[in-house]
């Protein structure tokens, strides 16, 4: 078996295995990050949003929107990968895939991977939440996936770097 074999086995090992603890307390995964974006959307939304004149033919809720799905998708990045890179160097067994002939950057990219899965999952899931509260549109979806899956990797790497 090849070295490249074994490290794309190695990431099909570990990968399922992140998705399953996600997927396991989805309660704590994926409702946490929405709620707060949600009462925003409630609190500021429905109260300061309706006395905000609209600017150059935008309301309050349209000119948040993105701001709203980009801060989903850094805080799950960051919170997700360095929360996982961290339980697993607390509970001990990070060890048992540094001895493997596994590569630290296998490692490493799960960790990253699953960061940047469960930041975009949010975030498209933000998305769909606020266009029933304003009508989203998007300009560029080159641009728009681009910016989204940077943030997200990025803010992956610095959860895996502080933890």
């Amino acid at each position: 078996m090849s070295n490249v074999n074994i490290e794309i086995t190695a990431y099909k090992t570990l990968m399922p295995y992140l998705i399953h603890a996600t997927t396991r307390m989805w309660y704590t995964s994926f409702l946490p990050p929405l709620v707060a974006p949600a009462l925003f959307i409630f609190i500021f939304g429905a109260i300061v949003g309706a006395r905000i004149a609209p600017v150059e033919g935008l309301n309050y809720m349209q000119y948040i929107a993105p701001g709203l799905a980009i801060m989903v998708i850094m805080n799950v990045a960051y919170a997700d990968s360095s929360g996982f890179f961290y339980h697993a160097k607390s509970a001990r067994f990070i060890e048992q895939a540094l001895v493997s002939p596994t590569s630290i950057y296998v490692v490493l990219g799960c960790y990253i991977s699953i960061g940047m899965l469960n930041s975009l999952f949010l975030g498209l899931i933000m998305m769909l939440f606020l266009s029933f509260y304003a009508s989203i549109s998007i300009a560029s979806i080159t641009i728009t996936l681009s910016t989204a899956v940077l943030a997200s990797l990025i803010f992956s790497m610095a959860g895996i770097i502080s933890a």
